[in-house]
């Protein structure tokens, strides 16, 4: 994705497909195993709800850990695609879920792991 096409996607703002995270935490799993259920979505990190880059920091360092952590959260497992893109000025990171009409994808109700990230 380039930053042409995140910024259409940002411009529909938080519809049935799009959701919008200052940072990574829980609800970012739960996020994406609604997006499974459903038709699939993005998950953008590092934007505000009204759509402007956040000023919270990203780890970059480890875009797999976002993947890892969403796949550990969830039974069956929940699999995104995580990439950073350049958003107006400030790196932000998109996950990209698929749809997975096989089964339900509940999060697991422990996952406190993730509000440290």
């Amino acid at each position: 994705m380039n930053a042409e096409e995140l910024e259409k996607i940002v411009a529909r703002h938080e519809m049935q497909c799009l959701e919008l995270k200052e940072s990574f935490n829980v609800e970012c799993i739960e996020t994406a195993c609604a997006f499974a259920n459903a038709k699939g979505g993005f998950v953008v990190i590092g934007v505000d709800n009204k759509g402007n880059p956040s000023k919270c920091q990203l780890r970059f360092e480890g875009l797999r850990d976002y993947e890892n952590k969403i796949s550990t959260a969830t039974e069956p497992s929940v699999a995104v695609d995580a990439e950073k893109v350049e958003f107006r000025g400030r790196e932000v990171v998109v996950l990209k879920v698929v749809e997975k009409p096989s089964s339900p994808f509940p999060a697991r109700g422990d996952a406190t792991f993730a509000r440290e990230a």
